[in-house]
């Protein structure tokens, strides 16, 4: 029998959602995972979502363990690329344990399941789950600001016939329109991650440029009227 227990960030598992550019890590070139992207229609990213276990592991004879991971419509999830690995304490991989789990894809939602992760080799308190899968923006979808969520569902801490969840973790997607450049989208683009005095400071730049850019006009337009009138 599990003694119950005073439930804390050790005793309760956790998930951490990250995301990232799925067409440039196959291409080798360089990426990190972060909790928002910049994406064109038609392109593909990749998810990780990371789990925690419970410092009581070794209290349990099994231990079901689940990812449930929601996109927004814009995004379609490949259950083909589904992986889930275990990680060691020390970030180190240990195994693949994607076989363990059985794995439901329709469209925008995802869920990633196993009766018993302790059949896995190696496992203990301190290791962790690192589910990845990939999605495609649709190639009609609209530009704008989405978000993606997913959270872990697990044996509980006073009934290991019971299931909990976890609190759930998010990343931004943000589509913008293929090809889209310029110093208004760029400036746009700044603007929604910088502070009000950021904000006012970038506009006093934008409207300095214009006015000068003005300015120049005028002055040519009016040394070619004097050459022609004399």
């Amino acid at each position: 029998m599990i003694t119950p227990p005073l439930l804390n960030k050790l005793t309760v598992p956790t998930v951490t959602l990250e995301i990232c550019d799925a067409m440039a890590a196959a291409a080798g070139k360089p990426f990190s995972w972060a909790a928002s992207l910049a994406v064109e229609p038609g392109s593909t990213v990749a998810f990780r979502a990371t789990g925690t276990l419970t410092s009581l592991l070794d209290q349990y004879a099994t231990y079901a363990y689940a990812y449930e991971c929601e996109c927004p419509s814009a995004l379609s999830i490949r259950a083909d690329s589904v992986k889930v690995a275990l990680i060691a304490r020390d970030g180190a991989l240990v195994a693949d344990i994607t076989s363990l789990f059985t794995v439901t894809a329709s469209g925008a939602s995802l869920r990633v399941a196993a009766g018993d992760v302790l059949k896995a080799a190696g496992i203990s308190k301190d290791s962790k789950l690192e589910l990845t899968y990939q999605a495609q923006v649709e190639p009609g979808a609209s530009a704008g600001d989405y978000a993606a969520y997913a959270h872990v569902e697990y044996s509980s801490p006073y009934d290991p016939r019971a299931i909990d969840a976890s609190m759930e973790d998010g990343v931004t997607i943000a589509v913008r329109d293929r090809g889209s450049q310029g110093v208004q989208s760029g400036a746009s683009l700044l603007a929604r991650n910088m502070p009000a005095t950021g904000d006012a400071a970038l506009a006093g730049v934008l409207s300095t440029l214009a006015a000068g850019v003005i300015t120049l006009l005028v002055g040519r337009i009016s040394r070619r009227r004097k050459a022609q009138e004399g």
